[in-house]
């Protein structure tokens, strides 16, 4: 096997695996920015179906603007809260959101008092009451219609980078034969 041949076919292993790894990460890719941005839809899932509810109170806040792409300011901010189980254990929570907080909650001096909703079988996982999907249906439609729709875009790119990088491995790979198997024939003779 002569240079030439062998720079051609390091060049198609080069492309495949390049292809594969570019695939792989632009589908992993996918899986994370739903999951970022939907969060874990499961865990809300059962928040509507099964939450109970216990007081809390709201400890520390947090807003920060942030600048658009066209200059406008666009705030997001985050509270973190505290409650506790009936069985004693106390536990904390985070809500990140976009736009201001109320006043109230703004210039917060000591802990103000909020409903929230967490699984009795995992009580870790909890929201501010009326965060979130409220109902089955709109789960459906913000984490499972939006988010699924996102994901399958961005899978099926993935997708057709890794099934585009193997056929044109194939097709190098067939071509390659052929050109070995015309250079061995009888008929050609340097």
């Amino acid at each position: 096997m002569n240079r030439r041949t062998t720079n051609n076919a390091e060049n198609i292993h080069y492309s495949l695996i390049k292809g594969i790894v570019i695939g792989v990460l632009l589908m992993l890719g996918a899986f994370w920015f739903w999951w970022h941005l939907a969060g874990n839809p499961f865990e809300e899932f059962a928040l509507i179906r099964s939450a109970q509810t216990v007081s809390g109170f709201i400890i520390d806040t947090w807003e920060e603007p942030g600048e658009t792409d066209y200059g406008e300011t666009r705030w997001s901010h985050s509270v973190t809260y505290k409650y506790c189980v009936p069985s004693g254990r106390e536990f904390m929570g985070n809500s990140k959101g976009r736009g201001r907080l109320s006043q109230e909650l703004s210039d917060l001096t000591e802990p103000y008092p909020v409903e929230i909703e967490y699984l009795p079988n995992k009580p870790k996982v909890s929201r501010i009451k009326g965060g979130g999907c409220q109902s089955i249906t709109e789960w459906l439609w913000r984490k499972i219609g939006i988010g699924g729709i996102l994901l399958v875009v961005f899978l099926s790119i993935g997708f057709s980078i890794i099934q585009n990088a193997i056929n044109e491995f194939k097709r190098s790979k067939m071509l390659s034969g052929n050109m070995t198997e015309e250079n061995n024939s009888p008929m050609c003779t340097e």
